[in-house]
């Protein structure tokens, strides 16, 4: 922590201090200001995760131009920022009927940000420097507005704490968390208002318009029918929530591009205990100051013979519990989990903070133990969710280490979770996925048996998980091990049984990297022979439009391969089924290679090793679930539309 960020927290914890009240609002909100600005100078500023979209549209609205991306503008986008950002740009599912590519995530968020991408541009300075003024400010609007109506303790709470790492991010979690806070804190005494900050929210975040209905609700039961004011927030609530689906509805004829990211299911009650308690994931074990005021803040109340209970459902907290158990279950419909953010806890956990506010405030006015848990907050979270740490999601936190290693049966996280952070990579492999020592296994049954990892001896497996698709959990204990079904998502068992088949999916493939085989064999090469429709590309004329390129095939076509000697290899395939998801078998003569299914979004899929002999080789393509009419003018047949072809020499 820096020289300033020290002074920084000082003055935070000497504002209440300071009186008058206004005085000592004013000395909060300075040191605040002053923090945050230490935080962003340590940090140097990069795009992370769905960043590159938020960017790319604040550059169009800096110029004056709309949000979705013309080629001159996703070019111009690459420019300034990561390669593997600016790729993610380019979605041809999202490309409009002016072709023009929309993107998934709503461009409010971006449009507020503009005129200080402009200015930071203008001055020469990077556009994300744009984005942390617009954090900045929009953190001490809701700082400023929490400080007025709460104590110092759970200002501090609150604004100081983990939503610190993503002040110099341009992403919209500032954005939601500083609605979220406002709309909680002004719940009781102007919930019009709630209803507003929620719909905003909404745009970015379409779950949080539920939320907004709930709020409208109390407000009309709490304040009653006859109150304009409650209307009227609810009706500019409602048309800046619709913001989100008329845009899409008009440029692409869908509701939400998020859509894609919702693997819709009823989860388990792991699924739901995930983002707030898992020991890599959750937000109060990584917050443990909070956690423990809003633990023993329950707890005096619950025994404080003076204070009944119902006093916590007093003042709207009611309605926030509800709020609660909306964005629990909205948490465990992602497709996925263990996304990235954070240096550790899943980003989405910020949503929960501001929902602790009127825990906090039902503490006694004069608890000291709630001033030094609040001060001790504010210096943990400047150190532990300073902007300047990495995001930390592929590697499991010392406690869940320490608890997978020592207690291995204390906690059976969701499998995606555990086979992401032990093997480092996303996806993972497929199961068997062991803790270093093996006191912890993940497996997966085939039917007869569920592989088991060979360095990690022998162990008999029950009949349970060794059922085909089944997810177990081996908990060394002694010399032996119990077995328990591991927890899992629709989504990641889904991505788990396809490598199975053989095909190994990988998400966010940078399709502005590849370049589509050519008709003639350049040897050693591969090319598409027979049976492919004629190139496609979006429209323009520069490079980088060029190679956003793909061929269609109907029910069969077949790709040619020269190889100079005999050579084990990989076939990488990078495709979208139309319409729907549509099997693909992958033929050397009647050998069959791999057969893999193609779902109708974009991605990259591997065959597996296969060995190819010196000389032309021919690979046939079946599209085994058959082509469908293409619609409108265009008569061809669709079936599968292949975007990249690229040959891998197999390591193993």
């Amino acid at each position: 922590m820096g020289a300033t960020a020290v002074v920084a927290v000082v003055l935070l914890l000497l504002a209440p201090l300071v009186s008058p009240r206004l005085r000592q609002r004013g000395l909060f909100l300075g040191a605040l200001l002053a923090l945050l600005i230490a935080l962003v100078v340590q940090s140097a500023p990069r795009v992370m995760g769905d960043g590159g979209e938020y960017l790319a549209m604040a550059l169009n609205f800096a110029r004056g131009a709309a949000p979705s991306l013309s080629p001159d503008d996703l070019r111009q986008a690459s420019e300034v920022m990561p390669a593997d950002a600016s790729r993610r740009l380019v979605l041809p599912e999202y490309v409009g009927g002016d072709g023009r590519q929309d993107l998934p995530h709503f461009w409010l968020y971006s449009l507020i940000a503009a005129p200080f991408v402009r200015v930071a541009t203008t001055l020469g300075g990077s556009p994300l420097l744009g984005f942390a003024t617009i954090n900045v400010l929009l953190l001490l609007c809701a700082a400023s507005v929490l400080r007025k109506r709460v104590s110092a303790a759970t200002a501090l709470f609150v604004a100081a704490g983990p939503i610190l790492w993503w002040v110099d991010k341009a992403h919209t979690e500032v954005f939601t968390f500083s609605l979220l806070t406002i709309a909680v804190v002004l719940l009781r005494t102007a919930p019009w208002w709630s209803a507003v900050a929620l719909g905003a929210a909404a745009t970015q975040n379409p779950p949080l318009g539920i939320a907004m209905l709930i709020v409208v609700a109390y407000a009309l039961a709490s304040v009653g029918w006859t109150d304009r004011r409650v209307w009227l927030g609810a009706a500019g609530g409602a048309a800046i929530a619709s913001l989100h689906p008329l845009y899409y509805v008009v440029r692409l004829n869908r509701w939400s591009a998020l859509n894609e990211g919702v693997d819709q299911h009823w989860p388990s009650l792991r699924e739901f205990l995930t983002v707030p308690f898992d020991p890599n994931l959750g937000m109060f074990v990584h917050d443990p100051f909070l956690t423990a005021a809003i633990v023993i803040t329950i707890a005096v109340v619950v025994l404080d013979a003076r204070s009944p209970l119902r006093r916590v459902l007093h003042g709207g907290r009611g309605v926030l519990a509800l709020i609660a158990m909306l964005f629990l279950f909205s948490f465990t419909q992602t497709t996925n989990v263990n996304s990235g953010g954070t240096p550790g806890p899943s980003r989405y956990g910020v949503w929960l903070l501001p929902l602790a506010i009127p825990v906090l405030e039902a503490a006694p006015a004069a608890a000291v133990w709630l001033r030094v848990l609040a001060a001790a907050s504010v210096v943990w979270c400047t150190v532990e969710f300073a902007p300047r740490h990495a995001e930390l999601y592929l590697t499991p936190t010392p406690f869940a280490s320490t608890l997978w290693r020592d207690l291995p049966d204390v906690d059976n996280p969701l499998a995606e979770v555990f086979a992401e952070r032990v093997s480092r990579i996303e996806p993972s492999p497929a199961p068997p996925i062991a803790t270093a020592g093996c006191e912890k296994i993940l497996l997966m049954g085939s039917g007869d048996t569920a592989p088991w990892p060979s360095q990690c001896g022998t162990a008999e497996i029950p009949p349970v998980c060794r059922s085909a698709g089944a997810l177990c959990y081996a908990n060394r204990s002694g010399s032996s091990y119990d077995f328990t079904r591991a927890p899992t998502s629709p989504a990641w068992i889904a991505g788990v049984m396809r490598a199975k088949e053989g095909a190994v999916v990988r998400k966010e493939t940078p399709i502005a990297a590849y370049v589509l085989p050519p008709d003639q064999p350049p040897p050693p090469a591969i090319w598409l022979a027979d049976g492919w429709s004629y190139p496609e590309h979006l429209p323009g004329p520069t490079p980088l439009e060029r190679t956003m390129a793909w061929r269609w095939m109907a029910d069969r076509a077949r790709i040619a391969v020269m190889a100079g000697t005999r050579s084990t290899v990989r076939l990488r395939i990078v495709a979208r089924a139309h319409e729907r998801t549509r099997g693909l078998k992958v033929s050397m003569g009647e050998t069959e290679v791999a057969r893999i299914q193609v779902s109708a979004i974009r991605d990259e899929y591997d065959t597996g090793a296969f060995t190819l002999e010196p000389g032309t080789t021919y690979l046939t393509f079946d599209n085994v679930d058959g082509s469908a009419p293409a619609g409108g003018s265009d008569l061809r047949r669709l079936g599968i539309a292949i975007f990249h072809l690229e040959l891998v020499t197999d390591a193993k």
